[in-house]
């Protein structure tokens, strides 16, 4: 509800203008016949600054000192501070407390037994683990773990599969794939080579990929393959059916190059 930059999960109401409940359901059965999987998307802990029917003086987190929320965006390319909403509004947000995570990992998996998902992609559990230092009940890092662990027990219930992007460990025992796993090193010239530990651990625990390919480079080269093989990953790409273009004055300006006929030939 409300796009990519969703409301809080609480109802989910599968839109007609993309097929509705039926469309769905044909969908996801066509993607199992072909042994494929549809994983619906949604972000549990990062709010949207558009998101309709979220109290941030309720909800959110919130910081020691005068109890200020917790107002994040992408990272400023000037001062690198994670505040940068670059002129979209939609690319600010804020972090939900996790003492409401029980609460809308209820409301997900409900939705999703509703709906007949047998899979979830969440785009923020797997990779953000944050505290609530408001000053009346703080909540540490090592208490929103165990939240964040019981909200995962909750969504994979059933034998429901779960992707995440980024792959902390704590999230390994719920999950069945990976999407934008580290596959290169931060680039310091200090380094002189790259080992590749995280893949080295969970090789033939879970399936996983690193970034979209068609978003990095022009086309998908042999070394570039020879890597995901020795890394043990998936090639990924992402894509859109209408062209990209259409996104440009938008949050989403960073796909720019994810139409699809595009690179339907390669």
């Amino acid at each position: 509800n409300g796009g990519y930059y969703h409301d809080p999960v609480r109802k989910i109401k599968v839109l007609s203008k993309l097929g509705g409940k039926k469309e769905l359901a044909a969908l996801i059965e066509k993607e199992n016949r072909s042994g494929g999987k549809v994983y619906p998307d949604a972000a549990i802990q990062q709010v949207s600054d558009i998101a309709k029917g979220f109290t941030p003086g309720g909800e959110a987190s919130r910081y020691y000192a005068q109890g200020y929320v917790v107002n994040l965006a992408r990272v400023s390319p000037v001062s690198l501070r994670r505040t940068d909403t670059m002129g979209y509004k939609e690319l600010g947000y804020k972090l939900l407390s996790p003492k409401f995570l029980p609460r809308y990992a209820k409301a997900l998996s409900e939705e999703a037994e509703e709906l007949e998902l047998g899979a979830l992609s969440l785009r923020d559990l797997g990779n953000d683990l944050h505290a609530d230092k408001r000053r009346a009940e703080v909540i540490n890092r090592e208490y929103a773990l165990d939240l964040v662990k019981d909200a995962f027990e909750t969504l994979s219930a059933d034998g429901r599969d779960i992707l995440v992007t980024g792959g902390n460990d704590y999230s390994f025992p719920y999950i069945s794939d990976v999407i934008g796993a580290p596959l290169s090193a931060t680039p310091y010239p200090i380094l002189d080579e790259q080992i590749p530990l995280w893949e080295m651990i969970t090789h033939g625990s879970v399936s996983y990929a690193g970034s979209p390919v068609n978003m990095t480079q022009s086309e998908v080269r042999r070394a570039d393959l020879l890597h995901l093989i020795d890394y043990g990953a998936s090639v990924r790409y992402s894509f859109t059916w209408r062209d990209a273009a259409e996104m440009k004055y938008t949050g989403l300006n960073s796909s720019y190059a994810t139409t699809f006929s595009s690179w339907k030939d390669q």
